[in-house]
């Protein structure tokens, strides 16, 4: 054996060979950069894996499994037409202002019909990937205009992890991951994030090419944020603070790449008042156009869903804090006078945190690493305050709270709330034995996090069935009329038709301007074989609907089964009138054409 032969193994080491070094060191990061996302994603699927046969709910039937658009995209061009699609102009609306979120429903379609596991599938992947891109924004925000070191980029890369973990398991996304219409809520996020992501990385991609393509992700994903959910036209002003609280330059090479983001402010009320010209409802109001836009039928006054406004945002953060008594359809109390102490010390509240928020932006925007946890806070604030403008200040929805409202706040405040956190834990841990504050630490995250998701797992069993949430629901909100015709409907579908009608009747008397208790009220006297107290209650719901062809259907099948056959041709003419072509309504007009029975109305609604 050589000389040479004999030396090399021991030049070399007993271990690896030299040239393979980098190799295996580059392996070890990768899986460290792996393992988060991998433990983002279990958490996420375990919360959410037994959500796959949850049924449809409230608009998930109108905007989905009643929506002849989402089963037929070749009718998007029928929508100046609306009324022959059998939808109403509220629905029009909303599918033109949520396009994007509309075409992946249709996919959907497309793919498996009605089967709800595609579709939760989707929503799933969507929220999982939400939080994957939580976790990178909270990397990358502190490090854009700063080099971290590596003590600083270790407790950054496990406050994103926390952080995203924190959103991943919180209960109150429920009502927007298991609520399948929701979709809206959960694609726009997708989009919101990505824009801010890919603006922040154009900013500093050291080519040209780089930049432009990142912008252009920048660009696209804001457009088709704002297109999935009217929250998102926020988004070109979060990309301006973020801006100026990160990212480093002169006022001209700002305002350069802010320009034509902060241009697509303009589509969203372009599209609403060009959707209020084609309206008979809107009076030329703005205000009217902006409730066209948003499914508004009739809410509170604008300035007392306002003043109210204060109070959600305030149960809001209450509901992120201490997530319990979650609630399908709450029975919120109107406000009506600022003055009134809890109104004015929830307006304080908020105005004080927003301002803070604001404070902390400016005063430590562009300063050195050692800050960016003061920073976080005041983004993190800003962030949850502002993203809960479209849905919680002038501009009136049908209810007062929802849940899934909070899906793209609750990431602000996450965010603020757990820097928060992690400064109290490095000022306390500063006085421990070093070896006490990592594990104290991680206790205190995997208990976070462990009872977030167990409550999640819980909250998500109660949707899987109908009667059991809607119960809980009434139980929450004995007094609201929805809650209780929602239970009497899966008891009727249930067949315990004794157990519906008392809740069908109390409903009534709670919201006697509503058109559904008398329509449900009519189908159980029809079950019971009684037509002539059915016509009364349909006849009262079809004075209510507002054009809604299901109660003159009904009320359709009510005379013919009193023999009244006129006013069944009639009635059913009606139908037709308000949908063009439902299959029923043909069929029985046909029928009673046969023996000798015309409608004697012609579109008269």
């Amino acid at each position: 054996m050589s000389e040479t032969a004999t030396k090399t193994p021991l030049t070399a080491g007993p271990s690896s060979p030299p040239h393979l070094l980098p190799t295996l060191a580059e392996s070890g990061r990768s899986r460290q950069k792996l393992f988060p996302l991998l433990l983002i994603f279990a958490v996420g699927l375990v919360c959410y894996a037994h959500t796959f046969a949850v049924p449809f709910y409230f608009d998930d039937i109108s905007c989905i499994v009643n929506n002849p658009v989402v089963h037929d995209l070749s009718k998007l061009l029928r929508l100046g037409d609306y009324g022959q699609l059998g939808i109403n102009e509220d629905i029009r609306n909303n599918i033109v202002t949520r396009i994007v979120t509309y075409l992946t429903f249709a996919a959907n379609y497309r793919l498996h019909g009605l089967n709800v596991g595609g579709y939760h599938l989707v929503n799933l992947l969507l929220h999982l990937c939400n939080a994957i891109l939580v976790y990178q924004l909270v990397r990358f925000l502190p490090r854009t205009d700063a080099e971290a070191n590596p003590e600083t980029t270790v407790r950054i890369d496990r406050l994103a992890l926390v952080i995203a973990l924190l959103f991943v398991a919180h209960p109150v996304q429920t009502n927007a991951v298991t609520y399948i219409v929701q979709r809206f809520s959960l694609l726009a996020t997708c989009f919101y994030l990505t824009a801010l992501l890919a603006y922040g990385q154009s900013a500093i991609a050291a080519s040209c090419r780089s930049r432009r393509t990142l912008y252009g992700i920048a660009f696209v994903t804001t457009i088709l944020a704002m297109y999935s959910k009217e929250i998102a036209f926020t988004l070109p002003v979060m990309i301006v603070l973020y801006d100026l609280a990160f990212l480093s330059g002169g006022r001209r090479a700002r305002l350069k790449r802010m320009a034509p983001i902060l241009a697509t402010l303009i589509l969203l009320p372009a599209t609403v008042l060009t959707l209020s010209f084609f309206s008979t409802n809107t009076g030329g109001s703005l205000g009217n156009a902006l409730d066209l836009a948003t499914l508004s039928g009739e809410p509170v006054s604008r300035s007392d869903y306002f003043i109210t406004q204060w109070r959600v945002i305030v149960t809001y953060m209450r509901l992120l804090l201490l997530p319990v008594g979650l609630n399908l359809d709450y029975d919120y109390p109107v406000y009506t006078s600022l003055f009134h102490w809890k109104v004015l010390l929830s307006g304080l509240l908020v105005g004080a945190l927003s301002l803070t928020g604001l404070a902390m932006l400016y005063q430590h925007s562009g300063r050195k690493e050692s800050d960016f946890s003061i920073r976080l806070i005041g983004f993190g604030l800003v962030w949850f305050f502002l993203t809960l403008v479209m849905e919680s200040s002038f501009i009136r929805l049908d209810d007062i709270l929802f849940e899934y409202r909070l899906y793209l706040p609750s990431i602000g405040f996450i965010v603020a709330a757990a820097t928060l956190g992690d400064r109290g834990i490095m000022a306390l841990t500063t006085s421990w034995p070093r070896s006490w504050g990592r594990p104290a630490a991680f206790i205190v995250c995997v208990t976070l996090v462990g009872s977030l998701g167990i409550t999640t797992i819980m909250r998500n069993q109660l949707w899987r069935d109908p009667l059991r949430l809607w119960q809980d629901t009434v139980n929450k909100s004995p007094w609201k009329s929805r809650p209780l015709g929602n239970l009497a409907n899966e008891y009727g579908m249930q067949g315990r038709f004794a157990e519906a009608f008392p809740l069908f009747a109390k409903a009534k008397t709670l919201d006697p301007k509503s058109w559904i208790p008398p329509y449900q009220l009519g189908q159980i006297y029809l079950v019971f074989n009684q037509p002539a107290q059915a016509i009364d209650e349909l006849q009262l719901s079809v004075q209510l609907s507002a054009g809604q062809y299901p109660a003159w259907r009904a009320l359709g099948y009510a005379y013919l089964q009193e023999g009244r056959l006129q006013e069944a041709a009639n009635a059913y003419q009606q139908v037709l009138f308000l949908n063009h072509d439902d299959p029923d309504a043909l069929q029985e007009i046909e029928e009673l054409r046969k023996h000798g029975v015309f409608p004697t109305i012609l579109f008269q609604y």
